[in-house]
């Protein structure tokens, strides 16, 4: 075929087109040094490093964990060694060592006031904030978790210390739906069971609420109601059901009943475990052991393992401090409180009584002892994590710098090769150019010159 000048024009002009778009590619490379600028250049290797720069942004938000949990560690190691020291300086110099059945009066009521002052001190460094949130707190973190009663008695989130009495009055949690009945209606509900379980019938709401036996069982519809229906109900209708059952609720107020959480939340039903319906005491008297041992779990790349709603120990970090693990809680079997506020309270109260012994107060000095070295063994605990998290890390660091040696492996060009590529390709487009006037032959003008 005959191969005209135009078809050779429009072939090297292509071609040089193609040598110019590489020499432009080789020429950002030297710049930015990529591999390729999209998926479709090289789609190994983008999936490859979308898959490494998931797992740095993993690292990088438990690297963010971890310093939320070191602040948070350090502040509380800070505080109850304030506390530690506070106690110290209490037993060994001569507050407590100056107390002796010939001690002054005035010298039992200096002893007292100093007390006294040492007990604020405590409290108020127990209610310890870290941003928002107060660290001694649990699961309770948004308000201050130290407060006293009327009587001068200290409460957490609202609950004895020495006798685990709820000041809210009789509660109660049924597979997590929480419920209060209030301070006036604890003696009715005391000792109660409750129950809340799925019904069968369509739409939304209360099917039913029953009465009997020492149980209050109630029945949603299939699809379930929140909470601000539940405590709507129990409000209008437990007054009734009690009622129908023959119990009188004379002075009883059913408007105090409050269901806690979101109150458009689906209120959660009732499971079967071996065939039995579990069911929740209403009681105005909290498990201490249970708030002294809350765990709040953080993510920090250890395996994370949920297994039927319960993280696994192993697999994730607590940082629950809850303020009674550190300051005691209950009572030894004579009664004495195993709390370091109140011991304070008791002593001081012993100075102040008119019928002053040694014989009275000396069980409350001894319990001081004791919850000291419980406040000991508790900073340790602190310290212990502090290790752990320190080793978490250098782990994490380790890790990170793992990553982005990957991650510039899989999408970064070696800066020598990226720029002896930009020079051939340099070279070629050149040598190009060179060869098109060889190509080009002269045109029917230039005949005419």
């Amino acid at each position: 075929m005959r191969v005209t000048m135009t078809m050779i024009s429009k072939q090297y002009s292509k071609n040089l087109n193609s040598n110019l778009s590489s020499l432009n590619e080789a020429g950002n490379k030297t710049t930015n040094f990529r591999k390729f600028n999209k998926a479709s250049e090289d789609p190994f290797s983008a999936a490859k490093a979308y898959q490494l720069r998931r797992e740095y942004q993993q690292n990088q938000d438990y690297q963010s964990n971890l310093s939320l949990a070191q602040s948070m560690l350090e502040t509380a190691e800070s505080s109850v060694t304030t506390i530690n020291n506070i106690a110290q300086e209490v037993n060994s110099t001569d507050i407590l060592k100056a107390i002796t059945s010939t001690m002054a009066s005035n010298d039992k009521k200096i002893v007292s006031t100093k007390l006294r002052a040492t007990q604020e001190a405590i409290v108020s460094t127990m209610n310890t904030q870290l941003g928002s949130n107060y660290l001694f707190g649990g699961s309770g973190a948004a308000s201050a978790p130290f407060t006293l009663d009327a009587n001068g008695n200290l409460l957490y989130r609202g609950v004895n210390v020495n006798t685990g009495e709820n000041s809210a009055g009789a509660t109660s949690d049924v597979n997590g739906t929480k419920i209060c009945f209030g301070v006036a209606n604890t003696d009715l509900f005391n000792g109660y069971t409750i129950t809340i379980e799925q019904g069968l019938n369509l739409g939304r709401g209360i099917e039913s609420i029953n009465v009997s036996g020492g149980n209050i069982a109630i029945t949603l519809n299939a699809e379930g109601s929140n909470n601000g229906e539940l405590q709507t109900a129990l409000q209008n209708q437990l007054d009734n059901a009690f009622t129908a059952a023959g119990i009188g609720t004379a002075g009883m107020d059913f408007s105090k009943i409050t269901v806690s959480g979101n109150a458009s939340a689906t209120v959660k039903t009732s499971e079967f475990v071996s065939g039995n319906m579990v069911k929740s005491t209403i009681s105005n008297i909290v498990d201490l052991d249970a708030l002294a041992n809350e765990k709040i779990y953080v993510d920090l790349g250890l395996g994370l393992n949920v297994n039927n709603n319960n993280v696994q120990a192993q697999s994730a970090f607590n940082i629950s401090m809850p303020g009674i693990a550190y300051l005691g809680y209950g009572t030894n079997a004579d009664g004495t409180p195993k709390n370091i506020y109140s011991l304070l309270g008791k002593i001081a109260d012993q100075l102040e009584s008119g019928g002053f012994s040694m014989d009275n107060v000396k069980p409350y000095l001894n319990a001081f002892d004791d919850s000291q070295q419980q406040l000991l063994t508790k900073i340790t605990d602190i310290g212990a994590r502090t290790d752990t998290l320190e080793y978490t890390q250098k782990r994490l660091e380790n890790m990170e710098d793992s990553l982005l040696a990957k991650i510039d492996k899989v999408e970064y060009e070696n800066p020598v090769d990226a720029i002896m590529d930009y020079k051939m390709q340099q070279y070629t487009y050149t040598a190009a150019l060179q060869i098109g006037t060889n190509i080009l032959q002269p045109t029917f003008l230039d005949f005419m010159k």
